[in-house]
């Protein structure tokens, strides 16, 4: 599958705040109305119920996803990012393998960033998810991992 440049830009460029966010998703909601070709309907949750029978997901969770994937491919040296720079393991007796070290941090600003966000997304993750051993498996094992939820 190829992926549009955008999306690449998006593992890096992830609004936190609720109004960004707010603001990419209507981007969805009016392509969802493009798509369907209705622009009548005002009831409430009518174009949510259009991106849900398109089944698409949000593009906060596209962004997620991303995220997820660079970092795995970070740590399974698919490109040129030093992990060891980046990436601390954990101790494994507290919670389980492929887990890493997750510093604490005093700003909200570098908190929200691409490591220390995306490491706590991570960590949260089952392990039989992040034992996978290609981008492919690991997409896979996320989006089952996130239909179950």
């Amino acid at each position: 599958m190829v992926r549009p440049a955008v999306e690449y830009a998006s593992t890096i460029w992830d609004p936190t705040t609720q109004n960004k966010i707010k603001a990419i998703e209507q981007v969805q909601k009016r392509a969802a109305r493009f798509v369907n070709n209705n622009y009548t309907d005002r009831t409430p949750g009518c174009v949510t119920n259009m991106v849900k029978n398109l089944k698409w997901e949000s593009f906060e969770e596209r962004r997620k996803t991303n995220r997820l994937c660079m970092l795995f491919k970070i740590q399974h040296d698919l490109i040129d990012i030093d992990r060891h720079q980046y990436l601390t393991p954990n101790d494994n007796r507290t919670k389980g393998k492929n887990r890493f070290f997750q510093e604490r941090t005093s700003t909200d600003t570098y908190g929200q960033s691409f490591f220390p966000r995306t490491i706590r997304d991570w960590n949260n993750l089952p392990t039989t998810v992040t034992a996978t051993n290609t981008v492919e498996g690991f997409r896979a094992a996320l989006k089952a991992c996130s239909e179950r939820k």
